[in-house]
């Protein structure tokens, strides 16, 4: 199978290693061969999915060179094992207080019920060359998927885990339910707890009290938003104009841009500078007089919606509809550059403000800018 991948043309393929395995098997190891996967690693983009009736462990192309370099000359080894709850209740129990420090509160006042812990699902999963245990990848992940009670688990959405490393250190993750798995990305190796309690991507949305939290969901599964940093999403926190343009740039495909910015506060090494080179080049955005483009500045509904019209104009979509905006009383709030853009937002729902003003000027928070955004995806055609 590796050498007729090695051998073709295509991009991104996907090498299935499917373990054979008679009965029921509390432990299944798969071994691979070091020298193909090198190989394979050197010549292709290809992702090698282990697959085993106690789990799968999908390798990138990129974590799979990282656990070849590891391993040396020594053959590779993937083990999975199905453990049982009470194995790790207690490690887990105690780190959650520390892990679960972002999560909104329920209505007792707790974070977590840790009479989950005694239902959930277990899986140990060890990656080894010879003596040596790899746990890490240099910082990139791969995927584990773990089968799950389909009556339990709802295709489609998200489960509190944890991933419980070796060393005592805890993770909290949303396990994401596919056909009967339950995936979760890690850039380490270690014990993988999926309970029953369903959540938000976003450690701390509440997907029962949160107006926005279906808006996150889908902009996190579109892959246009990401958190904060340790899947918060801080919902309250401005959204910058670089964060907007950010968005449309990954919603766009991340297109490569030869275009040299005349903004003279984006440096050429920002996270954000291809997504402003892109918009600036594309007519999306604009900056000020004095030539900064103010990237860490928070963007505002008005701009929100100018940018977006912008955007809508380069994708050659519908921007005819307008809405006089004549209920709003801060309708003279507006400015005059953005007045024709927060018609045509409110026309189609983007914008509509609230307790029956627009807020124009308003800085729009993460919580509403993902809102817009998503609006727009589903309704701009």
């Amino acid at each position: 199978i590796i050498e007729n991948v090695i051998k073709s043309d295509e991009e991104n393929q996907l090498v299935e290693i499917k373990a054979e395995v008679k009965g029921d098997a509390n432990e299944v190891s798969v071994g691979l061969p070091t020298a193909s996967l090198s190989k394979l690693a050197e010549k292709t983009e290809a992702t090698v999915d282990v697959q085993t009736p106690n789990g799968n462990v999908a390798m990138p192309s990129e974590a799979l060179k990282e656990i070849v370099n590891q391993a040396g000359k020594e053959n590779i080894e993937v083990k999975i094992q199905n453990k049982a709850p009470e194995d790790v209740k207690q490690s887990v129990a105690a780190k959650l207080a520390e892990v679960l420090k972002d999560a909104p509160a329920k209505a007792d006042g707790t974070k977590f019920d840790e009479k989950l812990l005694d239902k959930a699902t277990v899986v140990d999963i060890k990656i080894s060359a010879g003596n040596k245990n790899i746990t890490g990848f240099n910082g990139n992940s791969i995927t584990v998927s773990v089968p799950v009670d389909a009556k339990k688990y709802e295709n489609g959405k998200y489960y509190r885990s944890f991933i419980l490393s070796s060393d005592g250190s805890l993770e909290a993750k949303a396990a994401h339910i596919t056909g009967g798995n339950a995936e979760v990305e890690t850039s380490h190796l270690s014990t993988f707890v999926i309970t029953e309690e369903e959540v938000s991507p976003f450690i701390d949305i509440d997907i029962v009290n949160d107006w926005f939290a279906e808006s996150a969901t889908k902009a996190f599964e579109k892959k246009i938003i990401n958190g904060v940093g340790g899947n918060v999403f801080d919902s309250k926190s401005t959204f910058t104009r670089a964060m907007i343009v950010q968005v449309l740039y990954n919603l766009e495909g991340k297109p490569a841009t030869e275009y040299e910015m005349t903004f003279n506060d984006v440096a050429e090494d920002a996270w954000y500078a291809d997504a402003v080179r892109w918009a600036q080049s594309t007519g999306i955005v604009g900056g000020y007089p004095d030539g900064r483009f103010d990237p860490n500045g928070a963007v505002t509904r008005e701009q929100t919606a100018l940018i977006l019209m912008n955007y809508a104009k380069y994708k050659k979509l519908d921007v005819t509809k307008r809405n006089e905006l004549n209920e709003y009383p801060d309708m003279s709030k507006i400015s005059s550059w953005a007045l024709d853009a927060v018609k045509w937002a409110n026309a189609l729902k983007l914008i509509i403000g609230s307790d029956n003003k627009l807020n124009p000027t308003g800085d729009a928070t993460r919580a509403e800018a993902v809102t817009i955004l998503v609006k727009f995806i589903e309704n701009v055609k």
